[in-house]
Parts: C-alpha cells; sequence; structure tokens
C-alpha cells in the first residue's frame, strides 16, 4: 500500500470519521420535516460540513453518505430518494472544497461553502428530488422551488450560525493535537519505509557481491 495512503487511514483517523458518521446519522434521525414534507429542521448540516473541513473532501462526502444511508435505514421517512442521497455526500464535498481555497478568512470559506451547499444542494439536488416524488404533475418546479426557498434559506442560516460556535473550539482543543499527531504518525511510517528499502538495497547488494565473488571462485577453479 502507498505510504500517504496507509497513513491517510490511520486508526485514529478512522475512529474520528466513525464518531462523526454517528452523530450524522443521529442528525438525520431526528431531523423534523413540516409543510408535507416540503421543508426540514435539520442540523445535518453542521456535522457534515465540519467533516468536510476537517477531514477533507473526501472523507467529509463519506461522512454525510453514510450518515444519510444508515439514517435512512434506522428511521426511513419516505422511499429512498437518491437525489437526497447524493446531496447529502455533497455537503461533506463541498465544504472540504471550500476550506482548500487559499489566502482566505476560515469563516469566509465557512460561509463560501454554506452559500454552495444552499445552491447546489439544498435550492437544486434537494428541491428536484422532493418535488419530482411528491409534488411532480401537481405545481411546476419553480412555483415548488419559490415556495422552499425562503425556509430552507433560515435553515442554512441557523446552521451556520451553530458551525461558527462549534468551528473554533473544535479546531483548538481536537483537530489542532490530532493534526499534529497525524504528521508525525506520516513522517514515521514513511522513515520507516524508507528505512525498510534501504535496508532491502542494501542485502540485495550484499547478496550480488556473494553471488559475484562465488561466479569469480568457480571460474578460476575451471580455469585450474
Amino acid at each position: 500500500m502507498n505510504k500517504k495512503v496507509k497513513a491517510y487511514f490511520s486508526p485514529k483517523r478512522i475512529a474520528y470519521l466513525g464518531v462523526m458518521t454517528a452523530i450524522a446519522v443521529v442528525t438525520n434521525c431526528f431531523s423534523v420535516t413540516v409543510n408535507s414534507g416540503a421543508n426540514s429542521i435539520s442540523f445535518n448540516y453542521v456535522i457534515c460540513s465540519l467533516a468536510g473541513i476537517f477531514f477533507g473532501p473526501v472523507s467529509g462526502g463519506l461522512v454525510a453518505l453514510l450518515g444519510d444511508l444508515i439514517g435512512c435505514l434506522v428511521a426511513p421517512k419516505g422511499p429512498f430518494n437518491p437525489f437526497i442521497m447524493i446531496a447529502s455526500a455533497l455537503i461533506g464535498v463541498l465544504s472540504g472544497l471550500a476550506f482548500k481555497i487559499p489566502k482566505l478568512n476560515e469563516y469566509v470559506k465557512i460561509i463560501i461553502g454554506y452559500v454552495l451547499i444552499f445552491i447546489v444542494c439544498t435550492l437544486g439536488l434537494n428541491t428536484f428530488g422532493l418535488w419530482f416524488y411528491y409534488a411532480q404533475g401537481k405545481k411546476s418546479f419553480i412555483v415548488y422551488l419559490v415556495g422552499r426557498a425562503p425556509f430552507q434559506a433560515i435553515n442554512i442560516a441557523i446552521n451556520i450560525a451553530i458551525t461558527y460556535v462549534l468551528y473554533f473550539p473544535l479546531k483548538k482543543f481536537v483537530f489542532n493535537k490530532w493534526d499534529a499527531d497525524t504528521k508525525r504518525a506520516t513522517k514515521k511510517v514513511i522513515d520507516n519505509s524508507g528505512s525498510l528499502e534501504e535496508n532491502t538495497s542494501a542485502e540485495n547488494v550484499t547478496t550480488d557481491m556473494v553471488t559475484t565473488d562465488d561466479q569469480t571462485t568457480d571460474n578460476q577453479t575451471t580455469d585450474n
């Protein structure tokens, strides 16, 4: 396995991702639907965004995806909706990508991530998925979108505020230490792998030298 991949999937990282996924499942289970399912009050945005922010877009997307899938199995709120599943995964992905933008204040990156989430996930995929399953033929997509947007904008604003409150304490007391430990573990894995490669190379050189000496001795014996 690649050295960096091995360090990336460290036991501590997997444990953190498991905890974040469990919390995402809980927030999914306790989201409240209103207005005949057209709107929902959910704090799942917070957990999935923080997963993307602290672990990157791939891990954030995985946490959000598993949180949605397991949440649907534990506490189903209707038929399986692939549009909402994809939108959930993109929450972690978009937040993680926003935090990779260089030279920007962290608060600004959080806002950019949520703006992308609101447009792509909430107004786009989520709204289309709900309209396709429940309102198609009763009203147009645009009418459904306009009716849903104000309530969801308030929900997003609440999730942004909670993310702001949680971000810096988590960064200071949890993930800064984890990041330092991860860098040390990565360096250790790479150093150990490098030492192993050097030892292997030395053994190969020694073997080659012995083989060469044996061949030389055999040739001298034959000449005699």
